[in-house]
């Protein structure tokens, strides 16, 4: 990295990194930029491709800080539609402790981040499901015929089996993309993804 840059910028290049190298792993950019990333960097982006993360390492009392610090944030802001919604439909759905800290695991704990992209979730939502599914899982019976279409196409799967830390794999094999319009892949991955999961967490693209 060049010099005087901050650790947030480093940061934020490493995680753009990460997700070019999974889509593109033998660019020669790529390789360029890897060799530019300090040691440490370069570390977290191959643990984090690799699944190597120690997520056992979370206090009680830290996460307990971190809810506490994103109901806040929340409070304070006031341009939420689709969350106010889905809050008055279920607030069992939007304020369940597991949800939220998928989350804030999604922006390593900065809760400001992680308010904005629980917004953003619930607006994605919102457009693609509608008001009535805005705090239910989605499963594949919310597809249309379109949707189905892009999901029977396999371009995007979840792998059956996840990585050791538990987290789902998301396979993608552009040459069988299938789909009408962005909101038909985004619906069917939804879709997949909570059939799937044993978790009762679906994840949108709202929650990247």
């Amino acid at each position: 990295m060049e010099d005087g840059s901050s650790s947030g910028e480093n940061e934020e290049n490493a995680v753009d990194l990460w997700s070019r190298l999974i889509c593109n792993p033998g660019h020669e950019r790529i390789d360029r930029e890897l060799v530019q990333l300090s040691m440490d960097e370069r570390t977290k982006v191959f643990a984090d491709v690799g699944g190597a993360q120690d997520i056992n390492t979370e206090e009680p009392a830290f996460l307990r800080d971190c809810l506490r610090e994103l109901e806040e944030t929340l409070a304070r802001m006031n341009d939420k539609p689709a969350f106010d919604l889905a809050r008055r439909q279920s607030p069992a759905y939007t304020d369940n402790p597991a949800f939220r800290l998928m989350i804030l695991r999604a922006d390593n704990f900065e809760v400001e981040k992680s308010a904005r992209r629980l917004i953003r979730h619930f607006e994605t939502k919102l457009e693609l499901f509608g008001s009535e599914k805005l705090a239910r899982d989605i499963t594949l019976a919310a597809l249309n015929q379109d949707d189905l279409e892009a999901l029977q196409a396999g371009g995007i799967q979840i792998l059956p089996n996840p990585d050791q830390f538990q987290r789902k794999i998301l396979f993608s094999r552009q040459v069988t993309w299938k789909y009408k319009s962005r909101e038909n892949m985004v619906s069917s991955v939804t879709a997949s993804r909570r059939q799937q999961s044993s978790s009762s967490w679906p994840l949108t693209s709202g929650v990247p």
